[in-house]
C-alpha cells in the first residue's frame, strides 16, 4: 500500500469531516519521511516508526479539527511555543493552509529541520523562529499579535498563561494538548494570572488506544505592553 493511501485511510477513519485534498496527504507523507531521515542523524522525536508517527504526531496534532471541537477558527494568526519538530504547527498548516503560523523553538537543529520542511512542502504561511519565548514576548512585533497560542510539548500551564497575556489579542485563546493530570498543573497557577482568563474549556479525545485532553483558555482583555 502506498503511504499516501495509508495516510488517507487513517485520517478519514478518525476525521471524516476534514476532506483533505491529495496534495495535503502528499505533504504529510513527505513530512513523515523527512522526520524519519533526520531522526537517523539527530534526535528530533523519540518516535521513529512511520505508522506510530502517523498516529502519535499527525492524528494527535489534528485532533483540534475534530467535529465536536471548535477551539480553532480561521483565518487566524497562531504562535506554536516549544514546537520541536514542528508539532503541532506544521501539521496544522498542512491541514489548514489559511492559518499564519509562527513556530518557536530554542534548539537550532529543530528550527533548521522546520525550515527545510517549509521549503520542501511550500508552506508559505509557516514561519520558524529560533529563540526563547521569554525573549520574544518583549519584542514589539510579537506583543498582542496573535489570535492563538498552541503547544503540545511545553510543560507548565503557569508560564504559557503568562506568555499569553503578552502575546494574545483581546479574546485570544491558548490551546494546549495535555494528559489526564492537567488539573494538578493548573492548580499551581497563581490567582493573579488565572483571573486574566475565563475558566478553561476541556475537550477529551481517544483514538487508537491513545487519548488526551485539549484545553482552551480565553484571554479576557488584551494587555498592551509599553
Amino acid at each position: 500500500m502506498r503511504k499516501t493511501v495509508q495516510i488517507k485511510e487513517v485520517i478519514e477513519k478518525e476525521y471524516p469531516e476534514l476532506a483533505l485534498k491529495p496534495y495535503q496527504y502528499d505533504q504529510i507523507d513527505e513530512y513523515l519521511s523527512l522526520l524519519q531521515q533526520w531522526n537517523k542523524k539527530i534526535n528530533l522525536t523519540a518516535i521513529r516508526q512511520y505508522e506510530e508517527m502517523l498516529v502519535k504526531h499527525v492524528l494527535d496534532s489534528i485532533v483540534v479539527f475534530s467535529r465536536n471541537c471548535s477551539f480553532l477558527t480561521f483565518p487566524a494568526s497562531i504562535i506554536d511555543i516549544g514546537s520541536g519538530a514542528g508539532l503541532p504547527g506544521l501539521i496544522i498548516c498542512m491541514v489548514q493552509p489559511e492559518f499564519n503560523i509562527t513556530s518557536v523553538d530554542k534548539v537550532e537543529k529543530k528550527i533548521t529541520f522546520q525550515q527545510i520542511c517549509k521549503s520542501k512542502l511550500q508552506l508559505n504561511r509557516f514561519n520558524p523562529i529560533l529563540g526563547r519565548i521569554e525573549d520574544l514576548i518583549n519584542q514589539v512585533e510579537y506583543k498582542n499579535n496573535y489570535d492563538y497560542i498552541i503547544s503540545r510539548a511545553f510543560t507548565q500551564i503557569q508560564f504559557l498563561l503568562f506568555y499569553g497575556i503578552r502575546l494574545l489579542k483581546a479574546s485570544g485563546k491558548i490551546v494546549l494538548w495535555k494528559g489526564g493530570k492537567w488539573q494538578e498543573e493548573y492548580n499551581k497557577v497563581s490567582e493573579e494570572i488565572k483571573k486574566q482568563f475565563y475558566p478553561p474549556e476541556v475537550f477529551s479525545y481517544q483514538f487508537n488506544k491513545i487519548g488526551g485532553k485539549l484545553l482552551c483558555f480565553t484571554l479576557k482583555t488584551a494587555h498592551p505592553l509599553k
